[in-house]
């Protein structure tokens, strides 16, 4: 169901008649079902529109949004850009490779996703363990085999970082952007 709430306050912001999906999860999975009750709201992409610019300042655990925004420096580029369903994907090299991933900062890890898979499936199936893959959030709970793929190196902009492993899921997911969903544990690193 859906719902308006009159207003929003956040900082010095305020927005105004703000339609909310509502929705209840319960896996059943305790460890699941107890972080999911420290949940009250999830905004997403569509708040991350009304403004020009959005700092996550991981250390201060805050989102900063400037007054006005700043000016890009004469190294830096466009990055980011909208995808499939309104997702932000950005272009990152993943082992080398220039790979369109899924900017997600709901998500607590990172995965490597089907598509990712489908382009290495032979590699991968010959080379790495076999696993089970859990995942749950506002669109309800996944498990799937997967693989673990370790030592993944991850740049965008020219920062590395490399992962000490990933999951590669196995399963197609209708509408699932780029060959990987880069979550909290990519960005809490900055």
């Amino acid at each position: 169901s859906f719902a308006v709430v009159d207003k929003i306050e956040m900082g010095g912001m305020t927005i105004e008649n703000v339609p909310f999906q509502m929705f209840t999860i319960e896996t059943g999975i305790d460890s699941i079902d107890r972080y999911m009750q420290h949940i009250d709201m999830i905004i997403g992409v569509q708040f991350m529109n009304l403004t020009d610019e959005l700092h996550i300042d991981i250390e201060n655990r805050q989102l900063k949004i400037p007054s006005k925004p700043s000016q890009m420096g004469k190294d830096e580029q466009i990055n980011l850009c909208g995808g499939v369903q309104g997702l932000y994907t950005i272009l990152a090299n993943i082992n080398g490779t220039p790979l369109t991933v899924h900017f997600d900062t709901g998500a607590g890890s990172s995965t490597l996703l089907y598509k990712y898979y489908q382009r290495y499936k032979a590699e991968i199936e010959a080379n790495y363990p076999a696993d089970t893959l859990r995942q749950a959030g506002a669109g309800g709970v996944r498990i799937e085999k997967s693989y673990r793929i370790p030592h993944v190196n991850f740049t965008v902009n020219n920062v590395p970082y490399v992962f000490s492993k990933l999951h590669v899921g196995t399963t197609a997911v209708e509408n699932t952007p780029g060959h990987a969903n880069i979550g909290m544990d990519y960005f809490s690193n900055f």
